[in-house]
């Protein structure tokens, strides 16, 4: 698991790499491009209003898909 140990920094780079890695094992292409063109300052320019990166569900059936997906957007 990415983030097991209690106060591990991780970098902007690695978040964005568990981000990309798990958008591309399911299949999102659209917002792994997104993701790909974003810095650390400009990350949030992604987030929030309808239809934004943090409204996407990437398995509904497999909540665990989507923690996952929620605790790296927050590390980012």
């Amino acid at each position: 698991m990415f983030f097991r140990k209690r106060g591990t920094v991780i970098t902007f780079a690695d978040a964005r790499g568990v981000l990309s890695e798990l958008l591309a094992d399911v299949g999102e292409e659209f917002w792994n491009g997104k993701l790909a063109a974003v810095s650390r300052v400009s990350f949030k320019s992604i987030l929030g209003g309808m239809g934004s990166f943090d409204d996407l569900i990437v398995c509904p059936l497999q909540e665990r898909a989507d923690v996952l997906l929620s605790v790296a957007i927050g590390k980012c």
